[in-house]
C-alpha cells in the first residue's frame, strides 16, 4: 500500500505508553542501481519488527518512502515519522541505516534526542550500524554518522553542481529532455534540428494511408518552427494552433493531442532561438528564460530554429501585447477588439468578448451565467480609456502605479534587459532564504554541541552565495531606465493615445490596468451607460522586488 493510502494507526495505540511503542521507518532510494543494490523495505521492516519482538516493544506504525536521500528531496512519511517520535506519541524510532534515516545532518537528530520542549529524550536505533542512541557513545556517533551523510550529500552534490555550470556555460544542454522539435548531437550536446518525421512512419517507411505529401515530409524541427510563424503572422491562438496540429493527425511529444500549454511553453523557451536555458520562478509559475553566465553573457546553447525577433512577436501576440503584423491579411484574432483578455463578467467571472457591437460574457453560451454582463463596445471602451487617463495624469510620482507602468515599458521596450533583472532578483531572494534557514537552524540549536563546527563553514558558504548574487543585481543596474512621462501629462498623452494604432493601444491601456468586472445593467434601469455604477477596474500594481538591506544578508558565527 503506498504512504498515501496506508491505513490510519489503530486507536487502540492511544492509550499504550508511548515508551512501550516503537515506529519503523523505511526507505529505498530510486537512485541505486547497476551492482549496488538496496536492501527491500519489506526486508527492512522484517528486521525492525525482530528487534521491537526480542526488546518487547509493539511496532505502532511503519513508515515508508521510495525516493532519494539527498537533502533537498521532500519524502512524505520521513517527515510524519519525524514528527510522531517528536511529539512523544512513540518512545522509540527503528531505522536500518543512519543514510536512510536523513542526510540533513545533525539536527534532524538532535530534535529527538534532546526534544526542545524539556521532556525525556526519545531513542533512536540504526540497526545495521549498531547505533543506540540510549547508549551515551552510540550517541555521539548517531550526530558523527548523521553529519557524514549529509557532507557526502553536499560533495556529490557540490560535483554534479560544477559539472552541470562547466556544461551550461560551454554551451552543452543539461535540461535534461530536449524540447520538441530539437535533438541534441551525443558528441557535442549541442542542440541541433530534430528530424524524425513529425508523422511516424511504418515498419516500411511509408507515411499512413491518407497523409498528404506535405504533411508525411515534415520534420519536428518544421512543426517547432510552424507553431512560432502560425502564432506571429497568422493572429492564432494557442487553441487554433493545436487545434490544427491535432487535425492534421501530428502527434505531440507524448504522442497525444497537443494542448493549448504545450504550444504555448514551445513559443516561450529560449532553446528554440539558440539560447542556453535556466528555469526560475515568475509570479509563482516556473518559466524558462535565457542563461548567463558568471560574466552576465548570454551563451549559445546550438542552432536557432527562430530568430530572437521572430520568438519575440510570437510571445508578443499569444500575450495579447500586439497584433502580429500580417501583409495583405486582415487583422482579426483574439486581439481586434481593445479590451478583450482582461473584461470579465462579474457574477460569474468569465470572459467577455465582442460580438456585434458589445462586449458580452461568453461563458453564458456553455453554461448558464446568474447575470450575464453585456456592454456596448463604444460606451466601454470611451469610459475605460478616459478613466485611464484621468489615473495616470493625476498619479503622485511615488504611486505604485506608476512603479508598475514603468516596469511594464521596461518589459516592452528593453526585454532582454528586464528579464536578466528578474533573474538575478530571483537568484538574490533564494541565496537570502538559504542564510535565514541556516541561521534559524541555529537558533533552534540545530548546531549546539559537537554539531557546532560545522556551522562557520556553512555560514562563510551562504554569505558569499548573497553577496554573489547582490552584486550580480548590481551589476544589472536595477533594470533599464524607461521614460514614462509622456503618460503623465494630459497633453502629451492625448497625443500619444491618437497617434497610437490598436496593438499599441492595448499595450498601453495594460500598462496601468489588470482587470475590469462589468456588472449586468439592472432590470428596469436606464439604458444610458453608467461606467462608475457597473466598471469595477483593477489597477496594476508593481512587481514585489523589495530587497532587504544589505545588512541583513551577512551574519557572523
Amino acid at each position: 500500500m503506498s504512504p498515501s493510502v496506508r491505513a490510519p494507526i489503530p486507536d487502540t495505540f492511544l492509550s499504550a505508553d508511548p515508551a512501550d511503542l516503537v515506529d519503523l521507518y523505511v526507505r529505498k532510494s530510486t537512485k541505486v542501481s547497476g551492482h549496488r543494490r538496496d536492501l527491500s523495505t519489506d526486508a527492512q521492516e522484517a528486521l525492525g519488527r525482530r528487534w521491537a519482538e526480542r526488546e518487547g516493544k509493539t511496532v505502532r506504525h511503519v513508515w515508508k518512502d521510495l525516493l532519494s536521500g539527498y537533502k533537498d528531496i521532500k519524502r512524505p512519511d520521513y517527515d510524519k515519522a519525524l514528527a510522531a517520535v517528536s511529539k512523544g506519541e512513540v518512545g522509540t524510532l527503528w531505522c536500518y541505516r543512519v543514510d536512510r534515516w536523513s542526510r540533513k545532518g545533525a539536527g534532524s537528530v538532535l530534535t529527538i534526542l534532546e526534544p526542545a520542549d524539556g521532556s525525556p529524550p526519545r531513542r533512536l536505533i540504526f540497526h545495521d550500524d549498531y547505533l543506540d542512541s540510549s547508549n551515551p557513545r552510540d550517541r555521539r556517533q548517531i550526530i558523527n554518522r548523521a553529519e557524514d551523510a549529509r557532507e557526502e550529500s553536499e560533495r556529490i552534490s557540490g560535483r554534479v553542481k560544477d559539472t552541470k555550470s562547466f556544461q551550461r556555460d560551454s554551451g552543452m544542454w543539461v535540461a535534461g529532455a530536449t524540447p520538441y522539435g530539437l535533438a541534441m548531437d551525443p558528441k557535442t550536446r549541442k542542440l541541433i534540428p530534430d528530424l524524425a518525421w513529425a508523422i511516424p512512419r511504418g515498419e516500411d517507411g511509408e507515411p499512413p494511408a491518407g497523409v498528404s505529401k506535405r504533411l508525411a515530409n515534415l520534420t519536428k524541427a518544421d512543426v517547432a518552427v510552424r507553431i512560432h510563424m502560425e502564432a506571429r503572422t497568422a493572429t492564432k491562438s494557442t487553441r487554433d494552433i493545436s487545434n490544427g496540429l491535432n487535425a492534421d493527425g501530428i502527434p505531440s511529444a507524448s504522442g497525444g493531442q497537443w494542448s493549448n500549454q504545450v504550444v504555448y511553453h514551445i513559443v516561450q523557451n529560449p532553446a528554440y532561438a539558440g539560447w542556453q536555458t535556466t528555469h526560475t520562478l515568475a509570479a509563482g509559475k516556473g518559466k524558462r528564460i535565457r542563461y548567463r553566465n558568471e560574466r552576465g553573457e548570454l551563451v549559445r546553447v546550438g542552432v536557432a530554429l527562430v530568430s530572437d525577433e521572430h520568438q519575440r512577436e510570437a510571445q508578443q501576440a499569444l500575450s495579447g501585447h500586439r497584433l502580429p503584423q500580417t501583409i495583405g491579411v486582415p487583422r482579426t484574432g483574439l486581439a481586434k477588439h481593445l479590451l478583450t483578455d482582461i473584461t470579465k463578467c462579474a457574477s460569474c467571472g468569465g470572459a467577455m468578448t465582442f460580438e456585434g457591437r458589445s462586449y458580452q460574457c461568453n461563458k453564458d453560451k456553455v453554461k448558464p451565467c446568474p447575470a450575464p454582463a453585456s456592454a456596448m463596445g463604444t460606451s466601454l471602451e470611451g469610459y475605460v480609456v478616459q478613466r485611464w487617463k484621468d489615473q495616470l495624469t493625476n498619479a503622485d510620482y511615488e504611486d505604485p502605479l506608476l512603479v508598475a507602468v514603468a516596469q511594464r515599458w521596461a518589459a516592452i521596450k528593453a526585454p532582454k534587459e528586464t528579464e536578466d533583472v528578474q533573474a538575478a532578483r530571483t537568484a538574490l531572494r533564494a541565496a537570502d532564504a538559504n542564510l535565514q534557514r541556516l541561521m534559524n537552524d541555529r537558533q533552534a540549536g540545530h548546531y549546539d554541541g559537537p554539531a557546532a563546527r560545522y556551522f562557520p563553514g556553512l555560514l562563510k558558504e551562504a554569505n558569499q552565495a548573497v553577496m554573489e548574487a547582490q552584486e550580480t543585481l548590481d551589476r544589472t543596474g536595477g533594470g533599464p531606465g524607461v521614460d514614462i512621462s509622456f503618460l503623465l501629462e494630459e497633453e502629451e498623452l492625448n497625443a500619444a493615445w491618437d497617434d497610437a494604432d490598436l496593438p499599441l493601444r492595448r499595450d498601453l491601456l495594460r500598462l496601468a490596468i489588470d482587470e475590469l468586472r462589468v456588472t449586468r445593467l439592472p432590470e428596469g434601469a436606464q439604458k444610458r451607460f453608467k461606467g462608475d455604477e457597473r466598471v469595477t477596474i483593477t489597477w496594476a500594481t508593481p512587481e514585489d522586488y523589495a530587497e532587504p538591506e544589505k545588512e541583513e544578508f551577512t551574519a557572523t558565527a
